[in-house]
């Protein structure tokens, strides 16, 4: 959804979180595609697979807490800002 409101208002599309060496200086995007809302555990067991991936939701709300903990966050000061 993010990539066709970049594309619409002309910016750049978010680098992905895994993708190495990224530029997160715009943001950042934790999508995988064909990711799922309820995790593969959940989903097993009601007896439905998923053969793209088992990277659900909760597994890329997880990413995007580990990024701002490490991007907001200053272990010295204890204290939260933006980092420049």
């Amino acid at each position: 959804m993010i990539d066709y409101v970049a594309l619409e208002a002309g910016i750049p599309f978010l680098s992905p979180y895994l993708k190495n060496g990224s530029d997160f200086s715009h943001g950042v995007n934790f999508a995988v595609s064909g990711a799922t809302a309820l995790s593969a555990s959940c989903l097993a067991a009601k007896g439905v697979t998923s053969p793209i991936t088992n990277t659900s939701l909760d597994v890329q709300l997880d990413w995007m807490s580990t990024f701002f903990s490490s991007a907001f966050y200053n272990i010295d000061t204890d204290r939260s800002f933006p980092k420049a």
